[in-house]
């Protein structure tokens, strides 16, 4: 017998069931390919909602962060320094722990505001006791540009925080103030005026 041929009755087999084998391969394929879509969608699925929850969270997270600077900057007009570090000490733990949400310069800005404020604290002992003289001048106006510097780290985070938000600068818009002298002028004469229109 020849090895290189195929004796009949095997043919015959793979002949009779040839249409079932292939209709089975092709139930299998359907089935992964079925199975590997569902996986996919499934994973994808998973990705959008894992990404909508940390934008969720992150927008909150802006939101409070937004809250606790404006809290920041309405202690630091007060001038109570003490004020100021127990109000970041309060809410420190939360801020670091959404510093992954938060944007890094605004954390930065958050920790500065602290390290600022304890050294003007330190600069304000000194002042108490100091002499009168041109150190004392000096240490006054480093106090100054310290207190500057302090109000700009939290108007910067701020920004950052807005930008983060999508949300425009907004101005506080004041009353324009006349001179000192047109001030006291115009409110000395309002009387006379008044009285003259009537």
């Amino acid at each position: 017998m020849d090895p290189n041929t195929v004796p009949t009755e095997d043919l015959s087999f793979y002949a009779q069931y040839k249409d079932v084998l292939l209709v089975l391969l092709g139930a299998v394929c359907a089935s992964l390919g079925g199975f590997a879509g569902a996986w996919y969608r499934a994973k994808l699925a998973g990705e959008v909602k894992f990404k909508e929850s940390l934008a969720e969270q992150k927008a909150n997270a802006l939101g409070k962060a937004m809250r606790l600077l404006n809290g920041l900057r309405s202690i630091r007009i007060q001038g109570v320094h003490k004020d100021v570090l127990d109000f970041i000490r309060e809410h420190n733990e939360w801020m670091l722990d959404n510093e992954p949400v938060l944007p890094q310069k605004a954390v930065e800005n958050w920790h500065s505001v602290r390290h600022n404020v304890r050294s003007l604290m330190r600069k304000d002992s000194r002042l108490q006791g100091s002499d009168n003289g041109p150190q004392r001048n000096l240490l006054i106006e480093e106090i100054h540009h310290d207190e500057e510097f302090t109000d700009n780290l939290v108007k910067e985070a701020e920004q950052l925080i807005r930008q983060e938000l999508s949300l425009k600068p907004f101005k506080i818009h004041r009353r324009k103030r006349t001179t000192t002298q047109e001030g006291t002028l115009a409110r000395l004469t309002k009387p006379i005026r008044r009285y003259l229109r009537k």
